[in-house]
């Protein structure tokens, strides 16, 4: 790519800036719908340095990378007329020069990791032709089963039956397409291992399949290549929603993170872009607290400012739409509508449609920092409970480190065998709901070293032999069950089940209670049986509780007994019984039970009560 040099006397009074290309170009292709994040993986320009004619332009070298199946459609993209054109008015150039994309160069890059609060699932697909009689869709085993082929491809493909799905379609000759879905998971090598096994079908003669099937030769009439798809789904907690982002770069004093009002706060973006969007589907207008405003500081101190909007079920195309409104602005444009100076704004991005994962319902979200290496064998101690080799004492100085409280901290290790013994430790930090900051705090791990991590965990020099990169990932867990507040005045509510069970029914208060009372009216009278038995004889038991149990005071009729009587009834039970010659006894008690003088008919009839109990 060429700029004349006359470009900066067009619609600019500053030179055509490589960051100003890499947006440009970025905007563009998202036109022709290829997305940064999701079919590009990044467009890097430099300036080439070479001579121009005539000279004093600049000549530049702009790099597309993207996944190999996306590759081909981003060269025709980018070799289109309509491209060139639409590069060349971004840029403010009309005499812009834009080259044909040169041959495309495959280079093994790292997969980018899968948007935080998602996951990916890898799936490997093959198909092939069989017989009309090798299969039977209707069967549930054997050979020709769909379970029967399941079984027999995990076998030859080594995973779990449960991760096959076979399916097939009956062909107009009576012949089948049979197609086999490996599910690997999040295992991209687990999934490459099946594509090579699967390919060796393929590339082999179908007798080969045939046979891994039980099935007779001849069966298997093809085989297709396999292919691998990798899809991006919410992980467990997580929902998928659509969201609209907008993206633009700032001066470094054109935004401030800490402010809470002003052009330069988030708030102020939010209002001012939401001012440009116009209405939400539903008709009303935006407002800032339907966009969520975040910015990374960028090395030179500059800002990267994203700003997304969520959109309603249906309605991503909507929120697009207005979103372009905003993205359609040029740098100088979009400044004066955030209401900042002039020369503010450095570059624009297209808007574009994405997916954001989030809290399902009954779950929260937590961002949460991983921190990995490897330390020396003395550099561990998983059962110290304090000093700079414990658990604790790493928590506590990465905390420092991190600036969140040790508790916001887990640590772990692993011990590995060597040689040399080495711990691999794991350290998770918690940072809550401020996605933000623990993006931050990676990006600063990731730039510490091993010599400066020994320092900062107290530890000798050279124990820390590796570190792993820092990622920061949005992880999501059930929330905790509320605990209803305790209202004493509330009535109680019969109207469902009791919550109580058989066993605190057969424990509960008033059964204890009851087995005491019982057990007081049966041990009592036992316990007093048994005491005047062993004191004063066999015989007089009755006669010991009726003396125990009455007393003389006639004004109490309710056990009364005649002083007399009790006296009687002492003696009797003091003295030694004598059945054959007691005559005497009795009629001395019948003298002394005669009615005293000067005794009332009330007290006459009381006494003679008493007395005919005795006889």
């Amino acid at each position: 790519m060429t700029v004349p040099a006359d470009a900066t006397t067009r619609r600019r009074l500053a030179a055509v800036t490589k960051e100003q290309i890499e947006a440009a170009t970025i905007k563009r292709l998202a036109e022709s719908s290829l997305v940064i994040g999701v079919h590009l993986i990044s467009v890097v320009t430099t300036p080439t340095g070479v001579p121009t004619t005539p000279p004093g332009g600049t000549t530049f070298n702009t790099v597309i990378t993207s996944n190999k199946e996306h590759i081909a459609a981003v060269k025709a993209a980018a070799d289109a007329p309509a491209f060139k054109a639409g590069l060349a008015t971004e840029l403010g150039v009309p005499n812009l020069v834009v080259e044909d994309a040169t041959s495309i160069v495959y280079l093994a890059v790292p997969r980018p990791a899968a948007p935080s609060g998602s996951t990916e699932v890898n799936t490997v697909s093959f198909g092939f032709n069989v017989a009309a009689d090798a299969y039977d869709p209707a069967a549930t085993s054997g050979p020709t089963s769909p379970a029967g082929y399941a079984a027999a491809l995990a076998a030859s493909l080594g995973v779990p039956v449960d991760a096959i799905t076979v399916t097939a379609v009956q062909n107009a000759d009576g012949t089948w397409t049979v197609t086999a879905e490996v599910d690997a998971g999040d295992d991209a090598a687990a999934a490459k291992a099946v594509k090579d096994k699967a390919e060796a079908f393929a590339a082999g003669a179908p007798a080969a399949l045939a046979t891994a099937l039980g099935l007779p030769a001849g069966s298997v009439k093809s085989v297709a290549a396999p292919t691998v798809a990798v899809a991006i789904v919410a992980a467990d907690g997580a929902t998928a929603k659509d969201v609209v982002t907008i993206g633009f770069d700032v001066a470094a004093n054109a935004y401030d993170p800490t402010a809470t009002s002003g052009p330069t706060s988030p708030a102020g973006y939010a209002a001012a872009l939401a001012a440009s969007m116009g209405n939400k589907p539903d008709g009303t207008p935006y407002t800032a607290a339907d966009i969520t405003v975040t910015a990374v500081r960028n090395a030179d101190g500059t800002w990267s400012v994203t700003a997304k909007v969520d959109a309603p079920p249906g309605g991503a195309a909507a929120v697009q739409a207005a979103a372009n409104q905003v993205s359609a602005k040029t740098p100088a444009e979009l400044a004066a509508a955030l209401g900042l100076p002039a020369g503010s704004v450095t570059t624009a991005a297209a808007a574009t449609t994405g997916v954001d994962f989030v809290a399902a319902e009954g779950t929260t979200a937590k961002n949460v920092v991983t921190l990995g290496f490897d330390v020396a064998a003395d550099a561990y101690d998983p059962t110290a409970t304090s000093g700079p080799t414990s658990p604790a004492g790493y928590a506590a100085a990465l905390a420092a480190q991190m600036g969140v409280p040790a508790a916001d901290i887990t640590v772990t290790a692993v011990r590995n065998a060597g040689p040399p013994v080495t711990w691999s430790v794991t350290a998770k930090v918690n940072f809550g709901a401020d996605a933000a900051a623990a993006q931050a705090k990676a990006d600063e791990a990731n730039s510490i070293t091993p010599a400066d991590l020994a320092t900062a965990l107290g530890l000798p020099a050279g124990s820390v032999k590796s570190i792993a990169p820092a990622t920061a990932e949005k992880v999501f867990e059930a929330k905790p069950a509320a605990t209803p507040p305790i209202n004493d005045a509330a009535p109680l509510d019969d109207s469902g089940a009791s919550n109580q069970t058989t066993a605190e029914e057969e424990m509960s208060a008033g059964i204890i209670v009851l087995i005491l009372i019982l057990a007081l009216f049966v041990l009592l009278p036992l316990a007093a049986f048994f005491y005047a038995r062993n004191k004063y004889g066999p015989g007089k038991e009755i006669d010991f509780m009726r003396y125990t149990c009455s007393h003389s005071n006639a004004a109490v009729p309710f056990l009364y007994m005649p002083k007399e009587m009790r006296e009687d009834k002492l003696s009797a039970l003091n003295s030694k019984p004598n059945l054959m010659n007691n005559q005497q006894e009795f009629d001395n008690l019948a003298t002394r039970a005669a009615a005293p003088e000067g005794e009332t008919e009330e007290e006459k009839k009381m006494r003679l009560y008493f007395e005919g109990e005795k006889i």
